[in-house]
């Protein structure tokens, strides 16, 4: 789990029983953000769409490690390891529009 600066923003990851790629063992990466103030009964809400790592990556046969995000929650940052036989990679997403973008190439 991940949180912006003031807590407002969210970053939560899981392996699934299944997923909406068909596949078990992928990981899935959720971003969620209070809708309105701090309140104890404010909603939290869903912002964009389910990462789901087998489905965004070609590369979905490694090891999640770590996510974070920025300090306004706008820009999730994840890694993982199984790349190839030696690296890993991060992949970069800025929310855009309600939907996670990709942000340039990930790095290896």
């Amino acid at each position: 789990m991940s949180l912006n600066r003031d807590g407002t923003v969210v970053a939560v990851s899981g392996r699934p029983t299944g997923t909406a790629t068909g596949a078990q063992d992928d990981f899935s990466l959720r971003v969620f953000g209070v809708a309105s103030g701090l309140g104890p009964s404010d909603p939290w809400v869903q912002l964009g769409q389910t990462l789901w790592m087998g489905a965004l990556t070609a590369d979905s046969g490694g090891s999640f490690n770590s996510h974070a995000l920025s300090a306004d929650g706008t820009i999730l940052v994840y890694g993982n390891t199984g790349h190839d036989a030696s690296f890993g990679k991060a992949h970069a997403y800025r929310l855009v529009n309600g939907l996670w973008e990709t942000m340039g190439n990930a790095p290896t």
